[in-house]
């Protein structure tokens, strides 16, 4: 079923709709936080037979905490239900709408990024794999400043 971007679905089904999806619907966070343990992406993200999704559901319902899980789990934000809508279009309020807002200003930085990459160090022996294909074109390191790279971001982490 997956994230599909028509503008509207034509055979959906009012009422129809995995628990999942009830779950986030009606608010109960405990139980969604329960399923989703058990959900891999394509369930998570899926079109219900009603024409939406369940990040569609809580978010026009106004439960900001499972909206808030949901997006942390990589829920998709573009996903359109049977109406040409996406979540954030489904929101009712300006509240609701904020928490699609990214938290940083720079959206596809991380709030720290020194403690997003981990630094190993490789043995010099390991030069080549087994498949014949050379491993030293991937070097690592285990401080800042073996690295120009790690430098680098260790500089922009300190000004952002």
């Amino acid at each position: 079923m997956g994230s599909g971007h028509s503008k509207e679905r034509k055979d959906f089904q009012i009422g129809k709709a995995s628990e999942f999806y009830w779950a986030c619907r009606n608010g109960d966070y405990q139980k969604v936080k329960h399923l989703l343990v058990h959900l891999n992406f394509e369930q998570l993200s899926q079109i219900e037979p009603n024409g939406s999704t369940a990040l569609h559901a809580a978010t026009h319902n106004g439960h900001y905490k499972i909206v808030e899980l949901l997006l942390k789990q990589g829920c998709p934000r573009i996903t359109l239900n049977r109406f040409g809508h996406t979540a954030y279009e489904e929101a009712q309020t300006e509240q609701m709408r904020a928490v699609f807002h990214r938290q940083t200003h720079q959206r596809f930085v991380d709030e720290n990024p020194i403690e997003s990459f981990e630094l190993t160090s490789k043995s010099s022996d390991d030069k080549q794999t087994t498949d014949d294909v050379p491993d030293d074109w991937v070097k690592g390191y285990t401080t800042k400043r073996g690295a120009h790279e790690a430098n680098l971001m260790h500089a922009i982490a300190k000004h952002l």
